[in-house]
């Protein structure tokens, strides 16, 4: 059956996952995981699935596009639209431009759908190669991508605002990327309800965070969603304060959108659901945590 994109006020869920790629290097299952991923994804039947980055080894050799990301989850792609970002491993190439049709500038973009509007930002643009992890200037005011998210929130009228990008700004863990909190003032000015990274392969969910403290009433939650793949040995020995919860384990995401509801789920490769959050939203915009 065809099914066309959930317009405002209609419910719908998506799938949120990655490193199908960035894992393989330390993957001696021979992809097992990423195809376990994409069939406990598929039982969920999202209406779309966000990718943040990673989803190959090596972006600038052909032969792994298929053998990471479109081999596994053949099945899934059959009929389940998808949106991603770069990672470090897409290394800019041009086969993610190639096979890749997102809006321009396709590095970074934005789309609706149903009552969420969500906002693609490209980390690996703002955070340089040769600077990693430091920013090589201010993210701010001429900043293209600034520039654009700005722009972009101001504009927006959805219920929700979900952005996603690679580089983790929290993070308990090795790869944390402090010089993207340039941007959390932009995301708590415009109402941004989630912030969705990976680059650290485990899954973490942080407290709701406004200011550099945590914030219940108007914070943001972000969450590592390094999905295929678990590196028990890049969490820190100690959680940090923005820290609520933490787990190394291959896993995806299943998030259940409403008018005033959003619920996640955080499910592992074997279909265990190990964290959950739910967030409801009064008319004012205020935020309740469950």
């Amino acid at each position: 059956m065809f099914k066309t994109a959930a317009g405002r006020g209609v419910p719908f869920s998506f799938t949120v996952t990655s490193e199908t790629g960035g894992y393989s290097g330390f993957d001696a299952t021979d992809g097992l995981i990423n195809q376990r991923i994409f069939s406990q994804m598929k039982q969920y039947r999202p209406d779309i699935a966000l990718f943040v980055g990673d989803v190959v080894n090596d972006g600038k050799n052909d032969e792994d596009w298929n053998t990471y990301f479109f081999g596994p989850g053949r099945d899934f792609f059959v009929d389940t639209p998808f949106y991603s970002c770069l990672g470090n491993h897409e290394d800019n190439a041009s086969w993610y431009y190639d096979l890749f049709a997102f809006p321009e500038p396709r590095n970074y973009y934005s789309f609706n759908y149903g009552d969420v509007h969500f906002v693609c930002l490209d980390s690996t643009d703002l955070i340089k190669k040769k600077d990693y992890p430091y920013s090589s200037g201010v993210m701010g005011p001429g900043n293209p991508q600034y520039d654009f998210l700005v722009r972009d929130l101001e504009s927006s009228s959805a219920r929700w605002n979900i952005v996603f990008f690679h580089y983790p700004p929290y993070v308990s863990g090795g790869y944390q990327v402090e010089a993207l909190r340039q941007l959390c003032p932009v995301f708590e000015e415009y109402g941004v309800d989630l912030v969705m990274n990976s680059h650290t392969i485990v899954y973490e969910r942080s407290h709701p965070l406004r200011d550099g403290i945590i914030d219940y009433d108007h914070g943001i939650v972000y969450i590592v969603a390094g999905g295929a793949g678990a590196m028990p040995d890049w969490l820190l020995p100690k959680r940090e304060w923005h820290t609520s919860q933490s787990l190394a384990v291959p896993h995806f995401l299943q998030v259940v959108v409403t008018t005033d509801r959003l619920e996640l789920r955080a499910v592992d490769d074997q279909g265990r659901l190990f964290d959950q959050l739910q967030i409801r939203k009064n008319t004012e915009g205020r935020r309740d945590f469950i």
